[in-house]
């Protein structure tokens, strides 16, 4: 059994190898030359040899009765179960007994023996077979389970225009039309038509181009985990699976809100395409007027209007409510929540939805109340969840360190305000608030 074990760990280092001579010309920006072809061919030979005796000595064990599919971690010796985990707390507990010294026990099962479905488990990105020098990746199926569910907590990931990367590129380049004006011969960058007379001499015009250019970044989550934990299957997948998945959820939808560029995706807050409405004269601290809420408004970008939403900081609430229209004496509501003032607050702001989020500054500070379309922002992704274990970062704690990585960018599709054709007034489909100090 040890012996089936070293040749599958052969094999990792095989395809580690062969990995790494592609990665190399890959970031060379070439292709592989002779030597390298020569190389990987030999690599690729040693490789089908390794899986024709690891899948000759499996079958033999099989008959022999010394590994079986019913009891896949409780076994003497490394399993090849036949099936799928059947759930992540499942995979994780197996993770966790694979790196523990054997002859140790969690809930009745021994450590130090290697589920077979971690070593076959196809990996989104660079893995090891070893433990103690990296560990073992995520499956497929539960990383998607994961972003999933990070999907489902981001209030504005799934607004966004969202892109995946191919298994062997790191970055993206989406042309773009350089459009800064809608003047007279800046349409579309430069493209313009007019009334000539009929043997008149012709003007040529052409579209002029940009690059928007996204390069993944990594956002790396760890956990500890202590023994007592680990031997609760159901209370470790959910605890996991609802911490993580929360905090990427808020942490990207900060990045889309906040984010500087620098080693992670650009926010709204930061982009150069942010229109700032000043505030009025004389306009007391900390508060929002119906003038502020309508100027706003007038500086969207008119294509954006029916898209945008008003991200707020819950701080702003009560100045929502006192939004209003004075007439005389009194006063016509700009914001009634949606079934009345006794019903749950959300509603509509002059026909667009609020969304309150953490992300969002206090009240007074720019950045407390936006107006933004973030179908101009574009997020990028390269596969699932990468996640690996460890038990030696706090053996002596007697807890297992879990790191996940899940690495993306983004940038809003704009990088300046648009001057309209008629008007004194830029536009973007992201226009936030001054300071009101």
């Amino acid at each position: 059994m040890n012996r089936l074990l070293e040749k599958k760990r052969d094999l990792g280092e095989l395809q580690d190898k062969i990995l790494a001579v592609q990665s190399k010309a890959e970031a060379e920006k070439r292709s592989l030359n002779k030597d390298e072809y020569t190389e990987i061919n030999g690599l690729l030979d040693q490789v089908e040899v390794l899986e024709k005796d690891i899948e000759t000595e499996e079958r033999m064990l099989r008959v022999a009765g010394r590994v079986t599919a019913s009891d896949p971690v409780q076994s003497s010796g490394p399993v090849h179960s036949g099936r799928e985990f059947s759930s992540m707390g499942e995979f994780l507990q197996a993770v966790i007994l694979a790196g523990m010294p054997a002859g140790e026990a969690i809930a009745g099962k021994r450590g130090g023996i290697v589920d077979n479905r971690l070593i076959e488990a196809r990996a989104t990105g660079l893995s090891e077979g070893v433990p103690a020098e990296g560990g073992f990746l995520l499956t497929q199926d539960f990383a998607d389970e994961l972003i999933k569910r990070t999907y489902q907590t981001g209030k504005l990931i799934p607004a966004c225009r969202k892109f995946s990367l191919s298994k062997r590129s790191n970055s993206i380049k989406i042309p773009m039309v350089d459009e800064t004006s809608r003047a007279n011969g800046s349409r579309w960058g430069g493209i313009q038509v007019y009334s000539a007379d009929e043997a008149a001499e012709k003007t040529a015009s052409k579209p002029k181009w940009g690059v928007l250019e996204l390069t993944l970044n990594k956002i790396v989550g760890l956990c500890y985990l202590t023994d007592e934990l680990i031997e609760d299957v159901s209370f470790l997948e959910q605890w996991v699976s609802a911490g993580f998945s929360e905090e990427y959820g808020f942490k990207i939808d900060d990045y889309i809100f906040n984010g500087d560029g620098a080693g992670k995706p650009l926010g709204v807050m930061q982009s150069g395409a942010l229109v700032t409405v000043a505030k009025e004269t004389g306009q007391a601290a900390k508060t929002i007027l119906a003038e502020n809420v309508e100027k706003m408004y007038s500086r969207m970008w008119v294509d954006s209007v029916g898209k945008g939403v008003w991200a707020i900081n819950q701080d702003c609430w009560p100045q929502i409510f006192q939004l209003h229209h004075v007439i005389g004496t009194g006063g016509v509501p700009m914001f009634v929540p949606s079934g009345g003032i006794v019903s749950a607050p959300f509603g509509a702001l002059l026909g667009r939805p609020i969304l309150p989020i953490e992300q969002a500054e206090t009240l007074g500070t720019v950045g407390d109340i936006v107006f933004m379309d973030l179908s101009q922002y574009i997020l990028m992704d390269k596969g699932g969840l990468q996640q690996a274990s460890s038990i030696h970062v706090r053996f002596v704690y007697d807890e297992m360190v879990l790191r996940f990585v899940y690495r993306l960018d983004g940038q809003p599709m704009w990088d300046t305000p648009l001057t309209p054709y008629k008007g004194s007034a830029t536009t973007s489909p992201f226009v936030a608030l001054a300071t009101r100090a």
